[in-house]
């Protein structure tokens, strides 16, 4: 099976050493992700680093929406429903097999803040916003339509709901894709390199230093210049340039509560107001699963390990059980949690949840350029923006080099010939028909593979075991294990259960049972010794464990 990807890590190294001025992205999440794909497709020489894995820690832990936010309507943030809903276009198109439409119903009870006719407006005025880019247009259902919509929601008081489209993509994989694609036109991209600051020379930043988690070792590479979009992280790489430097970030925790599907069914996602304080919450779809989330609290702790609390948790479950009370839910039919953080931007004087989702770019002389906030649904938009003040800054055109962006134009390579939702439909039936797998499965090895689905499956049906599924009821084989390294960059049994598949969320043990297998393939892939197998797969436990002490606290 040909590698998604062009050159390995060790060959990703050596190159990364040649004499060449790189233009260093610092961090791996989403808007690091699309800044490496398009400096690389416009010909400039970038390496991307990331201290963990790619999209480990905000850009796989949203909500898994790409959505023009129909709450910022009432907060009058009509550029940012206008740029979201126009970027849930671009990423559609873009990434059709990952990004895809949504409906939503949105149900309107007596006595709540909005009515019919108020709920009706807002999404007249949203569809009107999206410049005719929505999947469909909105309407407006009855109580006895919305009871055949969402048969298990709270039915007294029901008056009818808004019905109404955005969009849904698995946020890691879509990450892990923007990478692939940065490398495919010649970007380096490591994780589990962390950067150590920059060095520079009559007030110009012409080094970096780096710092290699696999091995411990420490080099230094040259640069004409320095992006940082290093999400809740970014206070902490300005301060490795400047110990002086201005915090920027505020960050804010998102939990979020994951069911079985069978436990909580739905066939469209949910708008609600929280029982608690009338913040948005949504019940999601997510495959075999439900999502339900999600809070907005300030967050003090430590960045790197962010989990749900109690109080996340009995927060979220006050509004699942109000308007879910036919299904009986309790904590106990909680598969998984999980939380991440919104680097905000600081705006004094303001709330979690009504500071601005906008995103700034701060600028030096001596060639660093830091990007924070912003939606994960901009992320490419976001990218736009920061590369072209980095080469503004630094006036680093170069001579027959692209000056214009191409991102919203050139589909992912994997994405090509699946621009449209028709299409994606189709192939996943092709998948069905040609190779005998089940729905579910095709849909995961589209998602995954995109129009390279085929051969993937073409080849794990040739490799012993390569279709035996990691778990019963999930879509996910051990040759997703194999690709996930191979391919998908991935270092670890956490990378795999956690991000390149979702085995820690949706089963019923979060992969215990499987944990020391991975480890062990992971291990021969990555020729480790039996120390390092037992220590990732001690890990990956203790990472379930983090996951689950909000069931400990009182």
């Amino acid at each position: 099976m040909e590698s998604a990807h062009t050159i390995g890590r060790a060959e990703a190294l050596t190159k990364l050493r040649d004499d060449c001025e790189w233009l260093l992205v610092v961090g791996g999440g989403i808007t690091g992700a699309c800044i490496a794909r398009d400096a690389a497709m416009r010909g400039i020489p970038v390496c991307l680093v990331e201290k963990v894995d790619f999209g480990h820690a905000t850009s796989s832990r949203s909500s898994k929406l790409i959505h023009g936010g129909i709450r910022y309507l009432e907060q009058a943030h009509f550029g940012l429903v206008m740029e979201a809903t126009r970027e849930r276009a671009v990423l559609s198109k873009i990434a059709g097999h990952l990004v895809r439409p949504l409906s939503f119903v949105y149900p309107i009870y007596k006595g709540a803040r909005r009515s019919m006719f108020e709920i009706s407006l807002g999404l007249t005025l949203y569809d009107v916003l999206s410049l005719g880019r929505s999947y469909k247009f909105h309407r407006m259902p009855g109580k006895a339509a919305v009871a055949n919509l969402s048969p298990r929601l709270k039915k007294q008081r029901l008056v009818g709901a808004g019905f109404y489209y955005d969009a849904s993509a698995d946020d890691a994989l879509l990450t892990v894709a923007m990478i692939k694609d940065a490398v495919k036109y010649g970007a380096v991209c490591l994780n589990q390199m962390t950067y150590r600051g920059g060095e520079t020379v009559d007030d110009r930043v012409v080094a970096a230093r780096l710092h290699d988690e696999e091995t411990g070792a420490e080099f230094t590479v040259r640069v004409q210049g320095v992006i940082h979009a290093a999400g809740p992280f970014t206070d902490d790489v300005m301060r490795a340039d400047d110990a002086s430097s201005t915090s920027r970030v505020r960050p804010t925790k998102g939990a979020h509560l994951v069911f079985a599907r069978d436990r909580f069914p739905l066939e469209h996602a949910v708008v609600l107001n929280s029982v608690v304080d009338g913040r948005v919450n949504f019940a999601i779809p997510w495959g075999p699963g439900t999502l339900f989330g999600t809070t907005d609290t300030d967050f003090n702790g430590d960045a790197s390990n962010v989990q749900a609390s109690r109080e996340d948790v009995e927060y979220l479950m006050a509004t699942v059980q109000e308007y879910f009370s036919e299904l009986a839910l309790t904590e106990d039919d909680i598969c998984s949690t999980y939380a991440g953080l919104r680097p905000l931007v600081h705006q004094p004087g303001k709330s979690a949840y009504s500071t601005s989702r906008e995103h700034e770019i701060f600028s030096r002389s001596d060639g660093v350029v830091t990007i924070c906030g912003g939606k994960y649904t901009t992320c490419r938009s976001m990218a736009m923006e920061a590369l072209n003040t980095f080469l503004r800054v630094t006036k680093t055109w170069r001579k027959g080099q692209p000056t214009k962006c191409r991102t919203s134009r050139v589909p992912l390579k994997e994405a090509v010939g699946l621009e449209k939702f028709g299409k994606v439909l189709s192939a996943q039936q092709r998948l069905v028909k040609l190779y005998g797998v089940d729905a579910d499965q095709a849909e995961h090895f589209l998602r995954t593979y995109g129009n390279r689905a085929g051969n993937h499956l073409e080849a794990f049906e040739a490799t012993a075991d390569g279709m035996k599924r990691l778990v019963d009821g999930l879509p996910y084989v051990w040759g997703d294990v194999d690709a996930a390294v191979r391919e998908g960059f991935a270092r670890t049994t956490s990378d795999v259960l956690r991000r390149r598949t979702r085995v820690f969320f949706l089963a019923p043990d979060q992969g215990k049972a499987i944990a020391e297998d991975v480890s062990k393939r992971i291990g021969e892939l990555l020729e480790r010794d039996a120390t390092w197998v037992l220590r990732d797969q001690e890990r990956y436990l203790a990472e379930i464990e983090e996951g689950a002490q909000w069931k400990k606290e009182s």
